[in-house]
């Protein structure tokens, strides 16, 4: 890992503890050309969740709640998800990081059949936030 990675993952860590003290609802809202993808119809196609296995209780919890609200909100659905571990499969999540950068723990991508980040939600992500990522408004 080069030294840029190795900042980038140590204020990635630093960004998650610290989002411990974020509030909920103030998620960065989504891109435009992230409304604009999903109002065109483009289908998501996969999922890929970054959460961390060694966090503290309250990013612990977060991944947990997003999870649940992603298994509720799949339920059915024949989208497949990725799960990776940012602090065990780093150069993994950097593929993604690369396409859009998150802040917080859990991230969410919701992409393309080419791989093109259509949405990503990362937080305190509700089963609205994930709906509204699949299916558009409803």
């Amino acid at each position: 890992m080069n030294a840029s990675r190795s900042i980038s993952a140590i204020l990635l860590l630093v960004l998650a503890l610290a989002g411990c003290k974020q509030q909920p609802g103030t998620q960065e809202a989504p891109a435009a050309e992230e409304k604009a993808a999903a109002a065109a119809g483009t289908a998501v196609e996969r999922i890929v969740f970054i959460d961390m296995v060694d966090a503290c209780d309250c990013t612990q919890k977060k991944i947990a709640t997003a999870q649940k609200a992603l298994d509720e909100t799949t339920k059915g659905e024949d989208i497949p998800v990725e799960r990776i571990h940012m602090d065990t499969e780093d150069e993994k999540a950097d593929v993604y990081r690369d396409k859009k950068a998150f802040m917080v723990i859990p991230a969410l991508y919701f992409l393309d059949d080419a791989g093109n980040v259509l949405t990503l939600l990362q937080g305190d992500v509700t089963e609205k936030q994930i709906t509204e990522a699949l299916f558009g408004s409803l």
